[in-house]
């Protein structure tokens, strides 16, 4: 619990901290693998809308 708080703190994108909120509940995925998702994406403008974020994170967990 204490990891997902530090992550969510380091989270300046409030569309970011939603998304994660949203798929926090979905069992069998990694806090650390979101943490390594986010810092991907903020590397690379064409990954930065939230919508792009959301679709590979759903396929991630299905």
């Amino acid at each position: 619990m204490a990891a997902f708080h530090t992550m969510m703190n380091q989270i300046d994108d409030s569309d970011k901290k939603e998304l994660v909120i949203r798929i926090r509940g979905i069992s069998g995925l990694d806090i650390e693998i979101l943490d390594g998702f986010f810092e991907i994406v903020d590397e690379i403008d064409a990954f930065l809308h939230p919508k792009w974020q959301q679709d590979i994170l759903v396929r991630m967990v299905e």
